[in-house]
């Protein structure tokens, strides 16, 4: 049981390792560098990432600079780390569902069930941030087939 929480807990820490890291800046992003219209416009463009913390005021005010293309990716991303934290859900639920009286009142199954309630709480900040760009999409003709959560 201890490897099982150990290895989500790794999964975690890697996953927040590699969405948190960045690259360092090439010698021709660094200022003064001649760039072509087109590099500067790229390096304008809205960085397409998944982030709870972001203020849904903040999103529903970028979400009128995206285009169709963007849309869709991020909707996409979306759409796939809500489906990795149902996944997580889901084991953990199993998890617990496998403890009797005693085991969930122990300190491991408070654990699982705190656990199971933070990424709830994550999936539904994810779910309200997901469908202002899926609405978004649908409103500029963008095709959303196959795009829906549960």
């Amino acid at each position: 049981m201890r490897d099982v929480v150990k290895t989500v807990l790794c999964f975690a820490l890697v996953f927040c390792v590699v969405l948190f890291s960045g690259c360092g800046k090439k010698e021709s992003e660094k200022p003064g560098s001649a760039d072509t219209a087109a590099e500067i416009v790229e390096k304008v463009k809205v960085r397409l990432e998944v982030d709870i913390s972001k203020a849904v005021s903040a999103i529903k005010a970028e979400v009128g600079k995206l285009d169709v293309e963007q849309l869709t990716a991020l909707v996409k991303k979306y759409k796939s780390v809500i489906e990795e934290r149902k996944v997580e859900v889901e084991a953990l639920s199993s998890k617990i569902q496998k403890l009797d009286f005693t085991g969930m009142s122990s300190e491991e199954g408070q654990s699982l069930m705190v656990n199971v309630d933070n990424i709830n709480k994550a999936i539904a900040a994810l779910k309200e941030r997901f469908s202002i760009y899926y609405d978004k999409l649908k409103e500029l003709g963008g095709d959303v087939s196959g795009l829906e959560v549960d």
